[in-house]
């Protein structure tokens, strides 16, 4: 009975040196500030209590950190980060803008109606510039009011993208 409490007793002990290597390893080489000088040889006992006090407060910050972030979230589910390092203008988007707010003069509208159309009825331009007037002051709140113009023949086979693109650049 003795030995096998012996034995037992000695394969806790394995267990128990084997999982401080892992730890010693973890914190030799990990990349968190100061926990690998912890268990680096030649360091005073006062060193090591010093690096584990500031492991433990830091950890400690970060969890306030995050638990104050958790119920932000769970308040308010909207994640607002602002990044610094990179400007946003330095990266290309695959999107256009469409302004609102920016009109443009009827004789520019009429120019490009000339130049796109140019044999159509006075009719067929009033419904023109309307149409162009609505495509210029799309947003995402008014687009319903496109709808009107998508069955018409003159449009047909037009891209709204292109027609974007070809009244920003010739108006």
């Amino acid at each position: 009975m003795v030995r096998r409490h012996k034995r037992h007793l000695s394969q806790t002990g394995r267990k128990n040196r084997r999982l401080m290597e892992l730890i010693k390893d973890f914190f030799e080489n990990t990349s968190f500030s100061g926990l690998r000088y912890i268990f680096e040889p030649g360091r005073m006992i006062i060193e090591r209590i010093f690096w584990i006090a500031m492991a433990a407060v830091s950890t400690a910050a970060l969890l306030v950190v995050i638990a104050f972030l958790w119920t932000k979230f769970q308040n308010d589910p909207t994640i607002i980060s602002l990044d610094t390092n990179s400007m946003v203008f330095n990266h290309p988007y695959m999107a256009f803008i469409i302004c609102p707010l920016e009109l443009r003069p009827y004789n520019d509208t009429n120019r490009l109606i000339n130049r796109l159309w140019p044999n159509e009825t006075l009719e067929g331009r009033s419904f023109l510039i309307s149409f162009f007037e609505t495509l210029m002051n799309i947003s995402y709140d008014n687009i319903e009011p496109l709808v009107q113009f998508l069955g018409d023949r003159r449009l047909k086979g037009l891209s709204l993208q292109n027609m974007l693109l070809e009244a920003r650049t010739h108006l």
